[in-house]
Parts: C-alpha cells; sequence; structure tokens
C-alpha cells in the first residue's frame, strides 16, 4: 500500500493553480465565477501542497501500533480528507445530522480511511496529469 502511494505522491508537486469540476478526474483553470463555487469534498491545487501530510498518513495507518489520535490529527491536516470521512460517516448512520471527526473516523474505521484516502489520491494524481498536458 505505502509503495502505491509512494508512486503516486511522487507524480504530484505544489505548483499548480486549478480547481476540479464537477466530474471526477476533470480540471478546469481557476476564474472569478468557479473560484466562489467552494466544495470541501473537491481536491484542489491547496490540496496538492498536502502530499507530504498524505503520504505521513500512510505510515501512520502501517504502523501497527500507532493510536487513532496520530491518524485523527494528520486527517485533521487535510481538508478534503476530512470532510469526506465526514460525509462518508454521516451517508452510513443516517439521521445523525453532525458528526465530529473522531467519531467519524470511529466509524468508517482503518478500511473505509483507506478507500477515501486511495481516492482523493487518485483524484490528486489526475489534477497533477491534467495539469502537466495543459
Amino acid at each position: 500500500m505505502v509503495a502505491r502511494a509512494n508512486n503516486i505522491l511522487g507524480q504530484l508537486s505544489a505548483d499548480d493553480k486549478v480547481l476540479p469540476d464537477c466530474k471526477r478526474g476533470s480540471a478546469k483553470k481557476e476564474s472569478p465565477a468557479n473560484a466562489l463555487e467552494i466544495d470541501p469534498c473537491k481536491v484542489t491545487s491547496e490540496d496538492l501542497k498536502l502530499t507530504g501530510t498524505l503520504l505521513e498518513l500512510l505510515h501512520v495507518l502501517n504502523d501497527e501500533y500507532a493510536g487513532p489520535k496520530p491518524i485523527e490529527k494528520l486527517v485533521a491536516k487535510v481538508p478534503v480528507l476530512q470532510a469526506r470521512i465526514i460525509a462518508h460517516a454521516q451517508r452510513r448512520i443516517k439521521g445523525s445530522s453532525q458528526v465530529n471527526l473522531s467519531r467519524a473516523l470511529m466509524l468508517v474505521g482503518n478500511a473505509g480511511l483507506e478507500t477515501v484516502l486511495f481516492e482523493v489520491l487518485e483524484e490528486l494524481t489526475i489534477l497533477k496529469a491534467d495539469l502537466e498536458e495543459g
């Protein structure tokens, strides 16, 4: 898992200025019109700057002695990941209005976190590839 993530993270850099379109994996240049549309679950150029934190999170997830607090601390540093984890947990417990990050991580577990984390990494990789083509 870490080798796959290292490969993905190695393709990313933090110097890009794009926002993803509503379709997964497609990106468009920032403009005043879409810059105001903020969706906390969409990857942005700012998220490209957090790849080191994502790699550190993968290492902590692979550490059998790591407790929930270091994982929570790292997830909290990546707003898009935090928003997606909370949204994922809220979908699992229909009827509950608000879930904090700590509870959300308990509800989705490490397997759910890894799933969401790899989705974010995949979208960041696509974003980076789109930038290199443009």
